[in-house]
């Protein structure tokens, strides 16, 4: 039972990680159509959201290791 538990939280940040660079990735394609700056799509909210994953889990892992 435990496993299960443990492949659903994985299985849930799996889809939500595709949710989002799905979302990153319309925003930046559309930008980029539009001719607009490269750096466009990462001031988007889904951009965002993937720079503060970047820069804040490596801080809060460092900071509970």
């Amino acid at each position: 039972m435990e496993n299960l538990i443990s492949l659903a939280k994985m299985a849930v940040c799996l889809i939500g990680g595709v949710a989002v660079g799905s979302w990153f990735l319309s925003r930046a394609r559309q930008g980029h159509a539009r001719g607009e700056a490269w750096y466009k799509p990462y001031l988007s909210p889904p951009g965002l959201i993937i720079l503060a994953a970047l820069i804040l889990l490596p801080l809060i892992l460092w900071l509970i290791k």
